[in-house]
């Protein structure tokens, strides 16, 4: 993430979101609805280092615990009793999840900051635009 037109565009990102969500970054990123800001904030990585997301969280990096899953899965491949829907709903649960705190760590880094001054200073515009209305 070091393309600084795309970082403009993920700082407006969650500028935008914390407005909405009226939270901090932190607070924000813990709400069940904020997958959308993440998919969002992906979608504005370069193409390139979208695949990042997917293969350097920590579950995908884990490779006992995505391994073992998988390796779960190709086993309920093969036998009857076991339900293979629930062991492809595990791995896509937890590479989402995974990919979603990774998202959000990223961008907590320079970006939830830089959002946060962004978010402040519109507020300060909007005070300053009551203030010069009650005057009129």
């Amino acid at each position: 993430m070091n393309d600084l037109s795309q970082r403009g565009s993920a700082i407006e990102i969650i500028a935008d979101a914390m407005d909405e969500y009226d939270m901090p970054y932190e607070r924000m990123i813990e709400e069940p609805s904020a997958g959308e800001v993440a998919a969002e904030l992906l979608a504005s990585w370069a193409t390139y280092q979208r695949m990042e997301a997917i293969i350097e969280n920590d579950y995908a990096s884990d490779s006992s615990l995505f391994v073992r899953d998988v390796t779960r899965a190709l086993l309920a491949q093969g036998d009857r009793n076991a339900n293979l829907a629930q062991a492809y709903e595990r791995i896509g649960e937890r590479l989402v999840k995974a990919a979603r705190d990774y998202i959000f760590r990223v961008h907590a880094m320079n970006d939830a900051d830089e959002a946060e001054r962004l978010v402040a200073q519109r507020r300060r515009e909007y005070q300053r635009e009551l203030t010069r209305e009650g005057r009129a």
